[in-house]
């Protein structure tokens, strides 16, 4: 429910699936300054070979974007073929099975599919009007290709989530329903004049128009959207969305040997203060490099880069030099070259276990950042960290240990770290519901496994490089107004954020489990210790139609102020939320905002504890530039709504006001045989929440 607020004139340029959920329910939530995240186009290319970057913008026509919460497009791969060749005889597609096909599959890490393959990468069609999505950049080998098809997922194409209607409807509001091809045997392809054309230590964009086309809706709770999906070159010119940067690496940092142990010299792109890789490119042998870069059109966006790999030392900068602020905007190149790298370095690793000091268990998913100054800076990391960039990164596993193992061609980041240059490093370590913590770390040994490294600042057991971090504990109570009834349970979640901001802090490892006939549920919750207060809010999973739901039906309860426990491993033991969680169903609240920018969203809050966030839009240089925003939450009289730009709040707070309750469809039915759509039932069970409504807000 929560956006992840990264960088502001950026954050709506990152493809969906890269932005990894903080929680479960399907919820992208606001994160840390610094987040872990997959890099969205890695290339597993030589210095030597072609490389393709390719990335979407989207059309939707059918219905308005205004009307839709999500529209979401399940892509598999990207293919190319030399065929049809120029003056060919047959200039049609060539067959599904044509050998001559090559394909650009899902960048490495966004989702697992059936025998290890990569998953799908959903493209957002709505954010997609406005901004452009990079699908992957992939080496591939240097041909002229005619022919270019987009692969859908064959099972579910798609989903969309249509808001609540504000007249009455036949469907329900908020809840997803699946994609239905109207001609599902038909290639999404077409044949480019003009030829797509790879040449060896070359960067090549194809940038694709995705056209969704929505044909039917849904007639009832179990129905589909008919849509029809073509694709084409984007109109005019990718660089109304992209803007380029390019330049050189020094010859000090020579890219002339490389094994598949050690990652190959390149420069990556990320979004500023975070570790979320945009692009990736390989240094050729010439020591060029070339990127190419979404960007906000009319504020520009601010990127990190940092040089990697080729058993170089590490080199960083923030923005480019010859733009105001280090701005990018589409449309213009940039150049910016590193001179201070340095080749032929012995790399080794930086690996250790994280753990919690109080229970002494290991900590899955903390995040380790190797942080490093921009060229031009004096920063201290170790004081600033906000100040200089994530050049190298690595997550624990379940058991604490970290690195995670990189690829055969993808070496692991902390596993190729230049031993001696310099001589330590400043990591940033962090982990959700833990205190960040900065240390002096030194690379040593081999280039993989768990076990290297010199760390004489270890709180564990020094020179290793294991680490236990500090936390304390909430302890708390959650109700419901109805139990759930025979055969059916509610999962609750309860968040924290530091108190008075978004910043999102903890959630619950595992969420409460409701059981037939229990109402209450006791919580214990990791906070950091350093915080000296926090704002909690506790939201609801529920099911629809037997799936789990996006939206939940359950109220949102919160509880702003809570004070922390007095020292770490201590207990704050704090009175329940004040009131329990009621199944109103289904709501939505839409509006619009007055000349948004990119940089514009809305904020919906509750008793002065920010719950999530809504992007305003598209933005400029959509065809049809929009102004409208919309929330899925549960009705409640509490809301509040806050225009942000950039982050910062402007104007006051809008009371919401009484939101129309869904009126009840049907009576509870036995224990056995429910005609409940929903897991959620009205105070005391007695009845089914029915078809949800729109408020529609004054302007902001």
């Amino acid at each position: 429910m929560k956006k992840l607020s990264l960088s502001w004139a950026a954050v709506s340029l990152i493809p969906p699936l890269v932005i990894l959920s903080f929680l479960m329910f399907g919820s992208v939530f606001h994160s840390y300054r610094r987040t872990s995240l997959a890099a969205s186009s890695t290339p597993t290319a030589g210095p030597t070979s072609a490389n393709i970057q390719v990335g979407f913008v989207t059309t939707i026509t059918g219905v308005p974007p205004s009307g839709l919460q999500n529209v979401f497009l399940n892509v598999t791969a990207v293919r190319l073929n030399p065929k049809p060749h120029p003056g060919a005889t047959n200039q049609g597609i060539p067959a599904e099975g044509d050998l001559n096909w090559r394909a650009i599959p899902v960048p490495a890490g966004v989702g697992v599919g059936i025998n290890g393959k990569p998953g799908d990468l959903q493209i957002d069609m709505i954010a997609g009007q406005g901004t452009f999505q990079t699908f992957n950049t992939q080496r591939i080998r240097p041909n002229r290709y005619s022919s270019v098809e987009v692969v859908l997922d064959t099972a579910v194409p798609g989903t969309i989530v249509p808001i609540c209607s504000s007249g009455g409807g036949a469907i329900e509001g908020c809840v997803a329903y699946p994609m239905v091809l109207q001609n599902p045997g038909n290639q999404i392809s077409f044949v480019s004049t003009s030829q797509v054309v790879t040449a060896e230590n070359t960067l090549t964009q194809l940038p694709l128009q995705l056209n969704l086309q929505i044909i039917s809706r849904p007639t009832g709770p179990n129905g589909s959207y008919v849509v029809a999906v073509t694709t084409a070159p984007v109109p005019g010119s990718a660089a109304q969305f992209l803007a380029h940067v390019f330049g050189s690496v020094g010859p000090a940092a020579s890219n002339a040997t490389v094994k598949n142990t050690i990652r190959h010299l390149q420069v990556s792109a990320e979004v500023a203060g975070t570790n979320t890789i945009v692009a990736t490119s390989i240094v050729n042998l010439s020591g060029q490099y070339s990127l190419f870069l979404p960007a906000a059109a009319d504020l520009g966006s601010l990127y990190d880069f940092f040089v990697s790999g080729g058993q170089a030392t590490y080199e960083a900068a923030r923005g480019v030099p010859s733009s105001s602020g280090g701005l990018v905007f589409p449309g213009h190149s940039y150049p910016l070259n590193f001179n201070h790298a340095i080749g032929n370095q012995t790399v080794g690793t930086i690996g250790g276990q994280v753990t919690d000091i109080c229970t002494k268990k290991p900590i899955p998913g903390a995040t380790l950042e190797i942080l490093q100054a921009p060229d031009g800076s004096s920063a201290d990391c170790a004081t600033s960290p906000s100040e200089c960039v994530s050049v190298s990164f690595a997550n624990s596993d379940n058991g604490g240990r970290y690195p995670l193992p990189g690829t055969f061609q993808q070496p692991a980041y902390f596993n190729n770290v230049p031993i001696g240059g310099p001589t330590n490093y400043t990591v940033q370590i962090s982990a959700s519901g833990y205190d960040s913590t900065t240390v002096q770390a030194q690379a040593s040994g081999s280039t993989s496994g768990t076990h290297s490294g010199v760390c004489d600042e270890s709180n564990v057991d020094a020179p290793s490089c294991d680490f236990a971090l500090t936390t304390s504990y909430i302890a708390g109570t959650v109700a419901l107004t109805g139990a759930p009834p025979p055969s059916d349970s509610t999962d609750v979640q309860v968040i924290a954020e530091q108190a008075g901001t978004n910043n999102l802090v903890s959630a619950l490892a595992v969420p409460l489990l409701f059981q037939t006939g229990q109402s209450t549920a006791n919580f214990s919750l990791n906070v950091p210790s350093k915080i000296s207060s926090f704002d909690l809010f506790a939201i609801a999973a529920d099911q629809y139609l037997g799936e789990p739901d996006p939206y939940p039906g359950h109220t949102l309860v919160t509880q702003s102020g809570v004070p922390a426990a007095p020292t770490a491993c201590a207990t704050s033991t704090v009175a329940p939320f004040s009131e329990p969680m009621d199944c109103t169903g289904h709501g939505s609240i839409a509006g619009t905002a007055v000349n948004p920018d990119s940089g514009t969203t809305v904020e919906l809050s509750k008793g002065g504890v920010r719950l999530m966030q809504a992007a305003v839009g598209p933005a400029t240089p959509a065809p049809s530039v929009g102004n409208t925003y919309s929330f899925c939450a549960p009705p409640d009289p509490n809301y509040f709504v806050q225009r942000l730009e950039q982050g910062s709040p402007v104007g006051t707070m809008a009371p919401v006001g009484v939101m129309p309750t869904p009126i009840p469809t049907a009576a509870i039915p036995t224990a056995t045989n429910s005609p409940c759509p929903t897991t959620c039932f009205h105070v005391g069970n007695a009845t089914c929440p029915g078809l949800c409504g729109t408020t529609i807000q004054a302007p902001l």
